[in-house]
């Protein structure tokens, strides 16, 4: 969980819409990896803001063939 408050010397002195929270961080190879997202309020300035983000999933991702088809050779 992500917590701060919305005040104008952490540069957000303003109210923040409702909206999503997505947080994206930079990867030491230099990519950017999605971190997680919610959905928040409208959160008045000078308020705090509490953004829950998902656990961190680290997946290895295995290939596996359920179906395949022979397509006819063309005449070539």
């Amino acid at each position: 969980m992500f917590s701060f408050a919305i005040l104008r010397n952490n540069k957000l002195g303003m109210a923040l819409p409702r909206g999503t929270f997505a947080f994206i961080r930079r990867t030491t190879m230099g990519s950017q990896q999605f971190i997680g997202e919610d959905h928040i309020v409208h959160t008045p300035k000078d308020e705090d803001l509490r953004i829950k983000v998902g656990e961190l999933l680290t997946s290895s991702p295995r290939r596996k063939q359920t179906d395949y088809k022979v397509f006819p050779r063309s005449g070539v």
